[in-house]
């Protein structure tokens, strides 16, 4: 598996006083959140979305990039299956299946 580079935790948005207009992302490395990185968005929504795009690349080991790059690749994959099978192309049906089979195996192996 490889190495994102980018600390391990989970992050959260918080606003550091309830009349304070500034949405904050923080960092969690041991469950206390205490690393403020990121502060100064002009919606909550930012701050949500960098919050999130931390928390997913965590649990995925992929940035959001790779993870659309990867969405689209299964998206053309079963878009292929479904056409071959269609076809009534037996021989066709049986290389996209395998194709869908290596596909699965590489993300399942998180390459």
């Amino acid at each position: 598996m490889k190495n994102l580079g980018i600390t391990k935790g989970e992050a959260k948005c918080y606003r550091p006083t309830e009349n304070h207009n500034i949405t904050a992302v923080t960092i969690s490395e041991d469950g206390v959140f205490h690393t403020t990185f990121i502060t100064g968005f002009k919606t909550e929504q930012d701050a949500q979305l960098i919050s999130d795009a931390f928390n997913t690349a965590n649990k995925t080991n992929m940035f959001p990039s790779e993870l659309l790059e990867q969405r689209d690749e299964l998206l053309a994959q079963l878009t292929n299956l479904r056409l071959a099978f269609l076809s009534d192309d037996n021989n066709r049906a049986l290389a996209e299946s395998q194709k869908s089979k290596e596909l699965i195996n590489k993300i399942q192996s998180n390459e």
